[in-house]
């Protein structure tokens, strides 16, 4: 894991001894770095029958499909061994044949899935503080997309 870290807030700095703070600008692509070599560590420990059906993952996020309603269990133990006094890993299931995943609902039917806009209740509509660590390419990106 990543040590001394120095994030800034106006003009204050913390230090933080452990991982990496949101809206650091290295925290996207650490946090992807992490999850998918922690995926590789735990499918190499399982037998192939008890991989997933499809795997995505999205920096901190991951997506999987199974074919029973428990299939998950053995990877996701296996996840929490891969780091297990820093990091861990826990599974929403999809129970009502909708699964939000970041900031899409997926809605499965027997046909195919199907894809909306997804949005919390607590949504403020406000993505990032212009002030936050990130570079300006970042910050002008988010205000065109």
């Amino acid at each position: 894991m990543l040590n001394n870290n120095h994030p800034r807030a106006s003009s204050h700095h913390f230090l933080q001894v452990k991982g990496v703070g949101i809206g650091y600008h290295i925290y996207c692509p650490y946090s992807e770095i992490i999850a998918v070599y922690s995926y590789k560590q735990a499918l190499g420990t399982l037998p192939t029958l008890q991989h997933p059906l499809t795997l995505a993952t999205f920096v901190y996020d991951s997506h999987t499909t199974w074919e029973g309603p428990e299939d998950h269990l053995p990877l996701l133990a296996a996840l929490n061994n891969v780091w297990p006094s820093e990091l861990s890993f826990t599974a929403e299931l999809c129970t009502t044949g909708q699964l939000s995943f970041l900031d899409v609902l997926v809605n499965l039917s027997e046909n195919a899935p199907t894809y909306e806009l997804y949005q919390k209740q607590t949504h403020s509509g406000m993505y990032l503080q212009f002030s936050a660590h990130c570079t300006i390419q970042v910050k002008l990106n988010i205000i065109t997309s």
